[in-house]
C-alpha cells in the first residue's frame, strides 16, 4: 500500500502578483490533498502580501513569507529551509500545475525507490490569449532522458532540459547538496548539475495530469535574450568550477576520458557565448579573441563567421537604432 507522504511547494514571488493567484489555484485544485505550499515573498512592492495572506487565511496548507529582496535563489532557499515535506515541488509565481501532478508522481517516487526526482512536460499560453489555448513546449533542444550519472550530465551540457517548475524531487537530494546558489537566472541549471554529479536518477513523466503549465508574457526581445545568455556565461563557468572541485575530490563517479570531455564541451559552449556576447556589447576586441578561440574549438570557421557577423549586426542595430 502506498503512504500519503507530506509535498512541500515552493512559490517564490517577486512583483507577480498579478500571476500568484493562478499559481496558488492550481496547488489548490490538486487531487492528492497532503501538501504544504510555502509562498516566499521577495521584497514585492506590488499585492503580492495581500493575495499571500489572504490564501493562508482561506486554507492552513498555505504559508507565507516574507524577505527583503534578495533574488529567486534566496527565496527558494527560503522556502526550501522551512519545508517539511517528504518531496518538494518547485513552483514560479507566474506558471501553473496540472491538477494530477502529485496524485500521479507522488506514487511513482514511493514504489520505485530507484527514482529521486521526476520532471514532467509543459504546455504553454500566451498571457494575452482570453482563451488560455494550452500547446505543447519545448524550450530545449536536447531529448527527454530518464536515467541518472552520464546519461544526464551530458544532457545538462548544453543548458537545462526542463523547467523549475517540472520538477517533484525527493528531500534527500535536498539534505544532500543543500542551498542554490546566487539568483544569475540560471541558477537552477547550476542546482540540477550538482544532482546529477552526486548520482541522483532523473525520470521523465510524459503522462497528462503531471505536466507544468507556463505563462509567456512581457517582451521576448533580443536583448533579453542577450542578458539571458550573459548569466549563462557566469553559470556555465560556476558548473566547469564545480567539475573541477568533484573531480579533485575524486566525488565523481566517471570514467576519466569522460570528465575531460565534458570540460571541452564546456569550454566549446563558454567561448562561443563569450564571442556572441562580445560582438552584440560592441567590444569587438574580446569578440575578435573568442572568435578564434570558438573557430579553433568547434571547428566550424565559416558557421562562426556568419554567427559573428549577425550578432555584430545586431548589436549596431540595438547601439544606432
Amino acid at each position: 500500500m502506498v503512504s500519503n507522504p507530506l509535498v512541500s511547494v515552493i512559490v517564490p514571488c517577486y512583483n507577480y502578483g498579478s500571476f500568484l493567484s493562478d499559481a496558488l489555484d492550481s496547488v489548490l485544485s490538486q487531487t492528492y490533498d497532503n501538501w504544504e505550499c510555502i509562498l516566499v515573498n521577495d521584497g514585492s512592492t506590488d499585492d503580492t502580501e495581500y493575495i499571500g495572506k489572504s490564501y493562508e487565511k482561506q486554507d492552513q496548507r498555505f504559508k507565507y513569507i516574507y524577505q527583503k529582496n534578495a533574488g529567486h535563489s534566496a527565496a527558494r532557499n527560503k522556502g526550501l529551509l522551512t519545508s517539511k515535506g517528504k518531496y518538494i515541488q518547485f513552483l514560479d509565481a507566474d506558471d501553473m500545475l496540472e491538477k494530477e501532478k502529485f496524485r500521479l508522481q507522488v506514487p511513482l517516487m514511493e514504489l520505485d525507490g530507484n527514482i529521486d526526482l521526476v520532471y514532467s512536460d509543459i504546455l504553454g499560453f500566451t498571457n494575452t490569449d482570453p482563451d488560455r489555448k494550452l500547446t505543447p513546449v519545448n524550450f530545449f533542444t536536447q531529448p527527454l532522458v530518464s536515467g541518472r550519472g552520464e546519461t544526464i550530465i551530458t544532457n545538462l551540457l548544453p543548458t537545462n532540459f526542463f523547467l523549475p517548475g517540472c520538477v517533484i524531487m525527493k528531500r534527500a537530494i535536498y539534505e544532500k547538496i543543500g542551498n542554490m546558489k546566487p539568483s544569475y537566472g540560471f541558477e537552477d541549471w547550476e542546482y540540477f548539475y550538482r544532482m546529477a554529479f552526486e548520482g541522483f536518477s532523473f525520470y521523465h513523466d510524459g503522462r497528462n495530469g503531471v505536466k507544468l503549465i507556463s505563462r509567456s508574457h512581457g517582451n521576448n526581445t533580443t536583448h533579453k535574450a542577450m542578458e539571458m545568455m550573459k548569466s549563462k556565461i557566469i553559470v556555465r563557468q560556476e558548473i566547469m568550477r564545480v567539475t573541477n572541485h568533484y573531480t579533485k575530490e575524486n566525488k565523481l563517479n566517471l570514467d576519466k576520458s569522460y570528465i575531460i570531455n565534458l570540460l571541452k564541451g564546456h569550454k566549446r559552449l563558454l567561448v562561443s557565448d563569450q564571442r556572441i556576447a562580445n560582438l552584440y556589447y560592441r567590444n569587438y576586441v574580446g569578440g575578435l579573441k573568442y572568435f578564434f578561440l570558438d573557430t579553433y574549438y568547434s571547428e566550424k570557421p565559416m558557421s562562426t563567421l556568419i554567427s559573428s557577423i549577425k550578432w555584430t549586426y545586431y548589436g549596431l542595430k540595438k547601439a544606432f537604432g
